[in-house]
């Protein structure tokens, strides 16, 4: 795989943690584990069973689903774009095309030893060391990962060569979780705006319709609080309080 592929990958997801407030992890998502990533990767790896053969894959309805984020960001006003929805306006035909042109290679790949039950093991390998490393995955680690990895469970010839598109897998899976977020959190933004419109026009049982389906979302609290604030209206001046 060429690396300029993955430190995209990686600059992307940096430019959307940055700016889309996350609400839940993914699995394979976890803090950092810094220099205990080693033994960690040693204990996974000889705590698993393999058991078969599979090729590695695509989580079904990814394409579709980036492109459906995308597609909402591109109907907002630039004026109310996050810093992620502005990147992703801008890219994410590249994501598209990055997503076409893995679907081939993943089309081609070999069939490798796989978890009982579960994907092949170095799409395990590569969600550890992606999941407990901040994303950053820079040569250094990758050799301490996979010599740590090594020890417990040895990797076969093919295993190592797919080991990048793996990686190249886990990264445009999580760039994929984020955009679908950060759609997610715009939509919520835009509609606080929606309900302090309604607000003012006086339509109540509108605006109160459409608060008691966000009323516990964080990105729309914070937008319609800033609405609210804006405006010199008496009822919107009772619901700030």
């Amino acid at each position: 795989m060429q690396w300029i592929v993955a430190a995209a990958g990686l600059l992307i997801l940096l430019l959307l943690a940055l700016a889309v407030r996350p609400r839940r992890k993914p699995g394979y998502r976890y803090e950092s584990l810094a220099d205990s990533l080693g033994e960690h990767l040693r204990l996974t790896a000889a705590r698993m069973e393999c058991r078969g053969y599979a090729r590695l894959s695509m989580r079904r309805g990814m394409n579709g689903a980036l492109e459906r984020a995308v597609g909402y960001l591109n109907t907002l006003p630039e004026a109310e774009l996050l810093p992620s929805g502005r990147w992703l306006c801008d890219n994410g035909r590249f994501l598209q095309e990055e997503i076409a042109s893995m679907r081939l290679a993943l089309q081609q790949a070999p069939r490798l030893r796989r978890v009982r039950g579960g994907p092949p093991r170095i799409r395990l390998l590569a969600r550890e060391l992606v999941g407990h490393s901040a994303a950053h995955v820079d040569a250094q680690r990758l050799r301490e990962a996979v010599a740590a990895w090594q020890e417990a469970a040895p990797l076969d010839t093919r295993e190592l060569d797919a080991l990048p598109l793996a990686l190249q897998l886990t990264l445009t899976e999580i760039i994929t979780d984020l955009a679908i977020r950060c759609a997610i959190e715009q939509r919520a933004r835009m509609n606080a705006v929606k309900v302090a419109s309604l607000m003012r026009r006086g339509r109540e049982k509108q605006f109160l319709r459409l608060f008691a389906r966000y009323e516990k979302d964080p990105a729309f609290l914070e937008r319609l609080v800033s609405e609210l604030r804006a405006q010199d209206d008496v009822t919107c001046a009772a619901w700030l309080d």
